[in-house]
């Protein structure tokens, strides 16, 4: 799109641009100066501040629009800059500045609730913030404000989608600097444009924009038996309606009801244990299901890709969020979602769940995810917040129980393929109220503390440890293909959680075996239900 037109017959008269920042350091007739201090918005002093950040990135603006009417909100108090300062900041813009324009030329970390409350209050005006082409910033990437960034792979301006906006010239390069280009830009159109409304002029700046629609990959048999281990018929009655029935150890087919099966149906086998990553070819099944299985088969359920969910943006999601995560291998993070998603829907709960395990593709309420080859943000982190966010608002959900894959980070040098990351990109996708942190008996006590102290510092409102009923053969400690694991003694697993129990919190320490009491999980559900 040709912006050059705009620019030379027009300086942004009539329209009112607000830049929240670190202040201006200079006085026009057409600027007026305000600044954060103690929870309200008061009159400011171009001669107060001592930051030039704000004040070249006013000047960007006013270069394309030198008759904007520019507001300065200076939101660093104390040589920082806080979220209560850009919601208030955010507030006096919109509700008594009347912008329409909201430069943010700043970034946060984090974001809560509120933020997420005050920028869907202001909805007709046009929301501009710098943020960052390969990493997650607020609110820049919250869904109803424009990202700005510097790409040094495009020339000039880019509209990514309605929700991102890429630029690079030779004097722009910065995010900070891109976002008041672009206010300064949209203030020439928006004079351009001064009779079209805040949706017209949207339209045309973003034209054939689609929403992401959330595609479905899995294709299972209408009616079907399965092989899988026998252990998980104790939650026959939440498996699918179509799975009729299962293999029992002597390869027999039999109904739920234990009689056996005359008729000839398909049979899925479900790869449900890890360290088995190639179905051999002498196997039964005409279906397999896994994330170690050759994709290229046909004769492979595809489960569901994240990277099919196209998103560019983070969505608040209100419903509670259990997070199951570990920390290292085979630390029975099925078990315990199945555990705890059948006594909360017993509970009277609508729960929704998501795994990795490909067991989930049985249960009804499950999303399976195919483990991610590749590590890829913030493309992953936009893509499961739009996953969870579509389910919560179409299927009626109380609670969300989501099953991450891997570890938090590994546990030796031998098996760190992109450990940590699929669950620093759930803690970057949506709020989690509670992770629950399933561990084996030989991790270290002290090694465990310090993760969670690790976890605290990311906000979680509560981390339960979970003590797994695997521990490790530590002979493979090194092996990169893997720890191998085995049963553990109850004695064993009592002894390392009283041990927790001592240096961390007794009652946020349990054993596996304890959610089976629905009385446990119902505690914990109502902490924040």
């Amino acid at each position: 799109m040709n912006f050059n037109d705009y620019l030379q017959n027009y300086s942004g008269y009539g329209v009112t641009v607000t830049i929240i920042d670190t202040g201006v350091m200079f006085d026009r007739e057409n600027t007026v100066h305000y600044r954060y201090e103690n929870g309200s918005i008061i009159n400011g002093n171009a001669m107060s501040y001592n930051s030039n950040h704000g004040s070249v990135c006013a000047e960007t603006i006013l270069h394309l629009a030198p008759h904007v009417k520019l507001n300065d909100i200076c939101v660093e108090e104390n040589g920082t800059i806080t979220e209560n300062a850009l919601i208030c900041a955010l507030n006096f813009a919109n509700f008594t500045l009347k912008s329409g324009i909201i430069c943010i030329c700043l970034a946060l970390d984090e974001y809560s609730v509120r933020l997420v409350e005050i920028l869907e209050k202001i909805e007709k005006t046009f929301i501009f913030a710098s943020g960052r082409k390969k990493m997650v910033s607020y609110p820049a990437d919250l869904s109803n404000v424009i990202k700005v960034y510097y790409d040094n792979e495009v020339s000039g301006v880019k509209v990514v989608s309605e929700n991102a906006i890429a630029v690079n010239f030779e004097e722009i390069k910065s995010s900070s600097l891109a976002c008041a280009y672009i206010s300064g830009l949209f203030s020439v159109i928006m004079e351009a444009k001064a009779l079209w409304q805040f949706d017209e002029i949207k339209k045309w700046m973003f034209p054939d924009i689609e929403k992401p629609i959330l595609e479905k990959t899995l294709i299972l048999p209408e009616k079907f038996t399965a092989l899988f281990p026998i252990k998980y018929l104790e939650y026959k009655d939440k498996f699918i309606d179509s799975l009729l029935g299962y293999y029992d150890d002597n390869m027999i087919m039999r109904d739920f009801n234990g009689v056996q099966l005359l008729e000839s149906y398909k049979t899925v086998c479900v790869n449900s244990d890890e360290r088995q990553k190639i179905i051999a070819s002498k196997t039964a099944g005409d279906y397999f299901a896994g994330n170690f299985i050759n994709g290229t088969q046909d004769n492979k359920i595809q489960l569901q890709s994240h990277y099919a969910i196209e998103s560019d943006y983070i969505c608040d999601i209100t419903q509670p969020i259990i997070a199951l995560a570990s920390f290292g291998y085979g630390a029975s993070k099925f078990d315990l979602q199945l555990k705890i998603y059948n006594n909360i829907s017993k509970l009277g709960y609508n729960v929704k769940c998501s795994t990795y395990n490909p067991m989930g593709i049985l249960f009804k309420d499950f999303t399976v995810f195919e483990y991610p080859e590749e590590i890829i943000c913030p493309k992953l982190i936009y893509s499961i917040n739009k996953s969870i966010y579509e389910s919560s608002i179409t299927d009626d959900t109380d609670i969300f129980i989501l099953n991450v894959g891997g570890s938090i980070r590994a546990i030796n040098y031998q098996n760190r393929y992109d450990m940590g990351m699929l669950f620093e990109s759930y803690m970057k996708a949506f709020r989690i109220d509670v992770v629950l942190l399933c561990v084996n008996i030989n991790v270290s006590i002290d090694t465990l503390i310090f993760e969670i102290e690790r976890l605290k510092a990311a906000e979680i409102a509560e981390i339960i440890v979970v003590v797994s009923d695997n521990e490790y053969d530590n002979s493979t400690y090194e092996r990169a293909g893997g720890m191998r694991y085995f049963k553990c003694s109850l004695d064993k697993q009592e002894a390392y959680a009283e041990k927790l129990k001592e240096k961390y919190c007794s009652n946020l320490v349990h054993m596996l075996n304890d959610f089976d009491s629905i009385d446990v999980v119902e505690a914990m559900t109502k902490k924040f239900t």
